[in-house]
């Protein structure tokens, strides 16, 4: 699953229906559909239920809107952070030859073979 379904699912339920959720996202309402659909597929479950044009989201939907929410939360907490990194200046990076001189790994052991013959 992707984020993008993630996305949709809980426009979904936000919307509390397909097309909505299709305007809110500025995508066709056949893609929504299918989202959800591969959604309901890959997990197993129902994820609403139709009550004639009104769709009624499940418990296995409701259990599945606070993992998506966490998930999508974390993601942009990670985005917010990352971004406020700079790019690292050529400086700051480390050589493999110094890491090897700190680090006692086997794969470190080979880095330093490496650099003795350089």
């Amino acid at each position: 699953m992707t984020l993008r379904h993630f996305l949709i699912f809980l426009n979904v339920c936000d919307e509390e229906g397909m097309t909505k959720a299709a305007e809110k996202l500025h995508i066709s309402q056949p893609s929504v559909s299918q989202a959800i659909k591969e959604l309901e597929e890959h997990y197993q479950v129902k994820l609403f239920e139709r009550l004639g044009k009104r769709l009624f989201i499940t418990p296995a939907g409701q259990e599945l809107m606070h993992y998506a929410r966490h998930v999508l939360s974390l993601t942009n907490k990670a985005e917010s952070t990352l971004r406020g990194f700079s790019v690292t200046p050529r400086s700051a990076l480390v050589p493999p030859c110094q890491l090897a001189k700190v680090f006692s790994f086997p794969c470190c052991a080979i880095l330093k073979q490496n650099c003795r013959s350089r």
